[in-house]
């Protein structure tokens, strides 16, 4: 039959990966712990949080994930396979990073990846059951549909995570704003005289 192979090589991944080593995983799981441990307690502080840090602990995010993932497929074999999908599935996580530490644990970007994804597997497990292993009766139609979804959510989830990155320093802004911290032009005086200067102001 047409999905033997892939079938026979499916069950030997399943079976094969239950023995790695489990500290493989937790080398790579560990530094996103930290990373969202570290974020959240930034948040939860009294000082004015950095938008340019935000943006950039999303395009860090981003990065740490695309570079496990093409990790996993340089590696290939069943630790490549695994290592892909940590860092495929840190993907979901890792964009949200600047909004998680301006205290923003459900962004929009978070919403359309985590919905993307959902597409994405309703899309292949339709386009997968539309060809059947035992007749050449097969649903095109069904495929179509499949591949149209699976499609769809892909778009959704590099939008979700394109607005996470685009929308970390906003997040951060408002963050300073809530908590009362604003720059606004404040008089400086010099040796020279008085000249216009940006101020920090919060509450206390």
């Amino acid at each position: 039959m047409r999905w033997n192979n892939w079938l026979d090589h499916s069950a030997h991944w399943l079976h094969t990966s239950g023995r790695m080593k489990p500290s493989l995983i937790a080398c790579l799981v560990a530094p996103a712990v930290l990373l969202a441990s570290m974020t959240v307690a930034h948040a939860e502080s009294d000082e004015p949080l950095s938008p340019t840090t935000a943006t950039l602990l999303s395009l860090g995010g981003v990065a740490a994930s695309g570079l496990t993932l093409g990790a996993g497929l340089a590696m290939g074999g069943d630790a490549g396979i695994a290592v892909g999908i940590v860092g495929a599935s840190s993907l979901l996580i890792t964009p949200s990073a600047g909004n998680i530490y301006s205290g923003k644990f459900l962004s929009r970007g978070f919403v359309a990846r985590v919905a993307g994804t959902a597409a994405m597997a309703g899309g292949a497990a339709l386009f997968v059951a539309s060809f059947d292993p035992f007749n050449e009766s097969d649903d095109h139609a069904g495929a179509a549909a499949g591949m149209a979804l699976f499609v769809g959510g892909g778009v959704a989830f590099v939008t979700g995570t394109i607005l996470d990155v685009a929308t970390a320093s906003t997040a951060a802004h408002e963050w300073n704003a809530k908590h009362g911290f604003t720059l606004a032009p404040t008089p400086i005086v010099t040796p020279s005289g008085t000249s216009a200067g940006l101020g920090l102001s919060g509450r206390f």
